[in-house]
């Protein structure tokens, strides 16, 4: 795994690119340890199965309930706005 950059404190909204093709969308407070567990199997149910290849966007939050609002809206968009998303200036990006 490549080595992560430090993010800021607080809650954040994340993306990830599977080896499948699709997203992981998910949030934390702990983005680098978060990142860690999905690269190590020991994240969500959905990337131990279809495993992460790429961290490709954040937003950071000023609180669990507006991240965890962000993340119900991306998730139901459709694979390609995602990858609009994940290919915006708008977030920032790295790599498992």
């Amino acid at each position: 795994m490549a080595k992560l950059p430090e993010f800021p404190p607080g809650w954040h909204c994340y993306l990830l690119l599977c080896a499948s093709g699709s997203y992981y969308c998910g949030i934390t407070s702990n983005l680098a340890d978060r990142i860690r567990d999905h690269a190590s199997g020991k994240g969500s149910s959905y990337t131990k199965k279809v495993r992460p290849i790429a961290f490709v966007w954040y937003e950071s939050h000023k609180s669990r309930r507006s991240a965890a609002s962000r993340e119900r809206q991306i998730k139901a968009w459709v694979k390609e706005r995602k990858r609009a998303l994940a290919n915006s200036p708008l977030g920032h990006a790295g790599y498992v």
